[in-house]
């Protein structure tokens, strides 16, 4: 659990300053070199939270009484993340509608992972990233942080979806071998 935690330090307090004044601060003394340690750091931290997730104990809270309905809602909400994460690089109009199309997948995300992992890591893991989400796109948005792309082509968001369903397959495909927990 110690690795989860620590990795779970590293990747949202990065996150967390951006949220806040200081990373001006950070930014001004640090100059270009912040954007390599705010990397370097969240990705250790990204790495150390899912590594420190399979090694921790095993400790149950909960099992919702229809998993297998939960599993497949969780599937569902997985796949929407994969293509709100495409919209968020790949200009399209559900991006100019979202403002956040990440931000707000990774909400989905979380919710998917937590209707069918009751153990304390996972709802450690999923809850803490779900819950900054959540707050940093309300944060966002508050702030007038919105997309101002123009309309854009139809086929752009076809784009988008294609390639969220590709990576939704290959992220379901190597889910086994990447996080220990073949989906069947």
């Amino acid at each position: 659990m110690m690795w989860l935690l620590l990795g779970m330090v590293l990747f949202l307090t990065p996150h967390i300053l951006t949220l806040t004044h200081y990373r001006a601060l950070l930014v001004d003394r640090m100059g270009k070199r912040y954007q390599g340690v705010y990397a370097l750091v969240s990705l250790a931290g990204f790495l150390l939270m899912f590594w420190g997730r399979g090694e921790a104990e095993y400790q149950h809270l909960y099992v919702l009484s229809w998993h297998y309905g939960a599993r497949h809602l969780c599937y569902g909400l997985v796949l929407s993340f994969f293509v709100l994460l495409a919209a968020m690089f790949i200009p399209c109009n559900l991006r100019r509608r979202l403002h956040h199309p990440m931000l707000t997948g990774f909400v989905l995300w979380a919710i998917g992972h937590l209707l069918v992992n009751g153990d304390l890591a996972s709802v450690l893991l999923f809850a803490t990233i779900g819950l900054y989400a959540l707050i940093a796109l309300v944060v966002l948005v508050k702030r007038g942080k919105l997309c101002t792309l123009p309309a854009q082509p139809w086929w752009k968001d076809l784009l988008v979806f294609v390639v969220g369903v590709v990576l939704y397959v290959a992220f379901v495909s190597l889910h086994g071998p990447l996080f220990g927990i073949a989906l069947r």
